[in-house]
């Protein structure tokens, strides 16, 4: 487990150093990591001079498309069972692979084949009809279809296919992949299972082809022009740290931040709550707190 220790820190009450609740906010918005918010940099002397006397939060117009595109798509997708109602609904088959171009298109310059592919992703919903019936059909063997899930790993280059039926049971299609694009991976299928609790069944691997990911909502489109919308399931653990690394940062930053803040502390007050605002130089409680 990561810890983290924080020493040192500003003197209170320092005249030369002018600070703006804006710029403060600006500052851990923008997650500068030269900015003397960082509780690496401790040092009074040296805030001054790092300190930023303007900033400016900017969105551009083609993050703001593709944030739109994204929940346009997740929005038509979202009541299609994974796909089973789209098979008989050819007009919203249109308009749903109509939105996953029009991301695509807006995610033409993304490198999407890095270490960020490498992920569990969950299956939101495709076209193809082989994990489509299977879905369909569980219920005839007594069981139901899970979680439907591809784990990838760029690094081993491997790509595992996973249809899960709770509670024991799994069919998984493993395969290898070659990244051949900044968006585009070629795979070869190289085994498959169908395995319960106290059995497996091998069964012959078949197919090979390619698929084109777009953004962190995953849309492939494979050889046979079938679409899958997948989710990333797994964080990454580097994107924990990270998370935590702000979020300790920003406490610190509460606690040595010079101007006079008061934190009213009224009812629960646990989590989050405490420790953005405890830290800070005065504490006011309630006779609810």
């Amino acid at each position: 487990m990561d810890t983290c220790s924080f020493t040192g820190g500003y003197p209170r009450g320092n005249s030369n150093l002018q600070n703006d609740r804006h710029l403060l906010h600006s500052s851990f918005l923008n997650g500068d990591s030269s900015s003397p918010f960082n509780p690496q940099n401790t040092n009074p002397n040296s805030f001054q001079s790092h300190y930023r006397r303007s900033s400016t939060i900017t969105c551009s117009a083609t993050t703001s498309e593709a944030l739109s595109a994204k929940r346009h798509l997740l929005g038509l997708i979202s009541d299609q069972e994974r796909g089973l109602k789209t098979l008989r609904d050819p007009k919203k088959r249109f308009e749903i692979v109509e939105a996953i171009e029009a991301m695509a298109v807006l995610g033409q310059d993304m490198v999407t084949t890095g270490d960020s592919l490498s992920a569990t992703w969950r299956l939101l919903w495709t076209t193809e009809k082989e994990p489509l019936f299977i879905i369909k059909k569980a219920p005839v063997f007594g069981t139901r279809a899970g979680d439907v899930l591809q784990v990838i790993d760029a690094e081993n280059r491997t790509l595992n296919n996973v249809i899960t039926f709770p509670p024991s049971g799994v069919f998984c299609v493993r395969s290898t992949i070659e990244i051949s694009s900044s968006q585009r991976v070629n795979f070869r299928f190289t085994r498959a299972v169908l395995r319960g609790k106290d059995w497996e069944f091998p069964l012959p691997p078949y197919g090979h082809g390619w698929c084109f990911i777009n953004s962190d909502i995953k849309n492939i489109m494979n050889s046979m022009e079938d679409h899958h919308t997948a989710r990333k399931l797994i964080r990454r653990i580097d994107e924990c740290k990270e998370f935590f690394r702000t979020v300790y940062s920003f406490i610190y930053l509460v606690g040595t931040y010079l101007k006079p803040n008061v934190a009213i502390l009224d009812g629960i007050t646990m989590g989050g709550g405490a420790g953005i605002s405890i830290p800070g130089l005065f504490r006011v409680a309630t006779d609810r707190t």
